[in-house]
């Protein structure tokens, strides 16, 4: 419902795939899909982004995007003080606009009432998943080892 109220250009595009906004908590918001994609691919893959931007936050790394390409196409992923985007594309392309709709689509999706519902409603259920303090021994000395 947020999608299709905010992000409507988005499903546009001829290339996108998917699209899933999530909570910090891991908490799918919305998403959609074209018919042939498996939304539990989407909400996996966005669940390993979580690791990811967790693990660049704790070396000092400040990323908000990341692009990475997989033997189909892209994946593009933003992360929000409170949002996770997940952008399934076929060509690079596409990224550039992709990133322009979401600046300019962002602004109203966070003020909407739609959103501050869903936001108050999930708020303080769940863990986040970027909070270092959640990370066990073993995953901080990894993360200690690593060379990013």
């Amino acid at each position: 419902m947020i999608i299709k109220e905010f992000l409507k250009d988005l499903t546009q595009i001829r290339n996108v795939e998917a699209i899933s906004i999530y909570g910090i908590d891991n908490i799918l918001i919305d998403s959609w899909t074209l018919p042939s994609i498996n939304i539990k691919t989407v909400t996996d893959i966005s669940f390993h982004y979580f690791q990811i931007f967790s693990v660049l936050d704790s070396k000092g790394q400040n990323f908000k995007e990341i692009v990475i390409s997989h033997e189909n196409g892209h994946i593009y992923a933003r992360i929000l003080p409170d949002l996770l985007f997940i952008v399934l594309v076929k060509s690079i392309a596409d990224i550039t606009l992709i990133r322009l709709i979401i600046n300019v689509k962002i602004t109203d999706l966070l003020n909407s009432r739609t959103f501050q519902k869903i936001r108050k409603n999930h708020s303080g259920k769940h863990l986040n998943f970027l909070d270092r303090k959640f990370l066990d021994d073993s995953e901080r000395e990894y993360i200690k080892n690593l060379e990013i």
